[in-house]
């Protein structure tokens, strides 16, 4: 395993130590003793703790990222499949959540994370678009209606962390999808 991967091996057990323990209540000992190496070792690696949790905020957001695009975008797959692969997603990561909500909730790491977070935000304000050029919505969808309640599903899932709400928030979404209530503004307009 090459220096990168490893580092990535290591954030990983880092994101999933701090969510267990807050990012306050988690020392660079029980880091290391998390990631099976010692302390001297992380070092290495990271200038500090701050470093360590920009690091990790930075490849969870990439991964998240990635995994939720790819299953919004799946050409051929109807929405439905792709809804339950999103809950499968959310359920999978839904413990590194608690990581990212420490995050934006402190003062000293929201800030130093900004910027990843702002790009993160840039990336899935795009996907509508990207999934209504591919037929992935109905045609006549508004974007930024399927964008706000993507939104607010993905929002209130990490915050909230219960998957049969997530459910029921993408079994609405679906319904005004395919039921012409999130349609475009002419057809609202007209109704």
């Amino acid at each position: 395993m090459n220096r990168e991967e490893r580092k990535k091996e290591y954030l990983r057990s880092f994101i999933q130590t701090f969510s267990e323990n807050g990012i306050d209540r988690t020392p660079i000992k029980k880091l290391a003793g998390a990631a099976k190496i010692n302390e001297a070792s992380i070092y290495q690696y990271f200038k500090n703790k701050d470093e360590i949790v920009v690091d990790c905020v930075r490849l969870y957001m990439e991964e998240e990222l990635s995994q939720l695009l790819q299953v919004l975008a799946e050409e051929g797959e109807p929405l439905e499949t792709r809804m339950d692969r999103f809950v499968q997603l959310s359920s999978k990561t839904s413990a590194e959540a608690k990581f990212i909500i420490q995050v934006l909730t402190s003062p000293n790491y929201s800030k130093m994370c900004s910027q990843i977070i702002h790009e993160f935000s840039r990336k899935i304000l795009s996907s509508p678009q990207v999934g209504l050029e591919k037929g992935a919505f109905p045609h006549d969808t508004e974007e930024s209606a399927v964008l706000l309640l993507l939104l607010s599903v993905v929002i209130s899932d990490r915050v909230i962390g219960e998957d049969y709400l997530l459910r029921i928030q993408l079994e609405y979404l679906q319904h005004l999808l395919y039921n012409g209530n999130v349609l475009n503004r002419e057809c609202r307009n007209s109704a």
